[in-house]
C-alpha cells in the first residue's frame, strides 16, 4: 500500500510539474486600433487577437508638414491600441541669385547662395552688394523668381523651395 501511495504521489507531483511549466493560453478576442489625428474624426479598426492589421488608413496631409503615424508595426495585435498622427515640419531651401546682366558692369557679392529653412519658423534673409570702380548700387531687397513678389524675413510659409533674386537701385545723388 505504501508503494501504491508513493507511486500515486510521484505521479501527481510529476503532473503538477508539467502543468506549472506549460505556456499560458493566448488571449482570444477582438481588439480595437484607434487612429487619431488633430482636426479629424477618429478611425477605429477591429482586429482578432494575434492577427495583423493590414487596412492601415493614410493620415491626412498638412501643407508644409510630413504627416505619419507614431506606430508602424501592426503585425500582431495583442491589445487595444491608439495610434496618433505626428506632423513634422518640412525643411525647404532658399536659393539666392541676382540678375546675370549685372555681371558685365558690377561685381556682385551674395552673403550666401543657399539657406535651409524649416516651415513655419522664423528666418532672416541674406544680403547682397553690387559695385564697380565708379559706383555702388543700393541693395533694395529680394523678389521671388517665380512670382516676382517681394519677400521679407519673417515666418517661412512657402510650401516649396524658392529662388530669390536680389534687387538693386542706383543711389540718389545730391548735388551741391
Amino acid at each position: 500500500m505504501k508503494r501504491l501511495c508513493s507511486l500515486l504521489l510521484a505521479f501527481i507531483a510529476t503532473l503538477c510539474l508539467f502543468c506549472a511549466c506549460s505556456e499560458p493560453e493566448e488571449e482570444t478576442g477582438v481588439y480595437t486600433v484607434t487612429f487619431t489625428q488633430e482636426g479629424q474624426a477618429d478611425i477605429v479598426k477591429e482586429v482578432e487577437s494575434g492577427e495583423a492589421l493590414t487596412d492601415i488608413p493614410t493620415p491626412v496631409g498638412k501643407d508644409g508638414y510630413d504627416v505619419a503615424w507614431n506606430t508602424t508595426n501592426f503585425s500582431k495585435i495583442t491589445g487595444n491600441l491608439t495610434v496618433t498622427a505626428v506632423a513634422t515640419p518640412k525643411t525647404y531651401v532658399i536659393t539666392y541669385t541676382y540678375d546675370p546682366r549685372l555681371d558685365n558692369a558690377y561685381e556682385v557679392t551674395l552673403e550666401k547662395t543657399t539657406q535651409s529653412v524649416v516651415y513655419n519658423t522664423q528666418f532672416t534673409l541674406a544680403t547682397a552688394t553690387a559695385s564697380n570702380a565708379e559706383k555702388t548700387l543700393i541693395f533694395q531687397g529680394w523678389v521671388d523668381e517665380e512670382t516676382n513678389e517681394p519677400v521679407v524675413a519673417g515666418t517661412y510659409d512657402f510650401t516649396r523651395d524658392i529662388t530669390l533674386v536680389a534687387q538693386f537701385g542706383v543711389a540718389d545723388v545730391e548735388w551741391s
